[in-house]
């Protein structure tokens, strides 16, 4: 039987759950099993690599630039919108209009990054066949209000 793994994008935090015996159970972070949840952070070190979590936090007041938090307020937004003003405003980061008007990251040597590529990374990206052969389906992105959440299907 295929797992349905839930993952809920949370502003200030994030986390996964499994279903197991009809019951949801939080899947906890693989760096700090005392946790429920990972922080909604996401940094790009000066080599390029990327951390999340609670090693991108600890990154974040020497690097703060390219150190992402609170994406999820620009999910599905344009440069124009008043939210992403007052977010741009009050970030390290910056935030720039994409092609087609919408809300941007500014990475390093200015490349332009989208809040859903820095929050789910490659998984929602890459080709569709290249994700069926990984065994990954995504059911369903809900996103509404204060709420993201992605459930998916690993077979």
């Amino acid at each position: 039987m295929p797992k349905i793994v839930g993952i809920d994008l949370g502003t200030s935090n994030s986390c996964m759950s499994v279903m197991r015996t009809g019951q949801a159970a939080i899947i906890p972070p693989a760096n700090d099993m005392q946790r429920r949840v990972t922080p909604s952070v996401v940094g790009y070190t000066d080599d390029g690599k990327i951390v999340v979590g609670n090693a991108a936090r600890r990154q974040w007041m020497a690097n703060p630039e390219f150190t992402f938090v609170g994406v999820k307020r620009l999910l599905g937004r344009r440069f124009d919108d008043p939210i992403v003003t007052q977010v741009a405003e009050l970030s390290p980061f910056d935030v720039a209009p994409g092609p087609n008007g919408e809300a941007m990251l500014v990475g390093r040597d200015n490349q332009l990054i989208a809040p859903e590529e820095v929050l789910l990374g490659d998984l929602l990206f890459e080709s569709p066949t290249g994700a069926w052969e990984r065994g990954i389906y995504a059911l369903e992105i809900e996103h509404e209000g204060g709420t993201a959440a992605l459930p998916i299907e690993l077979r």
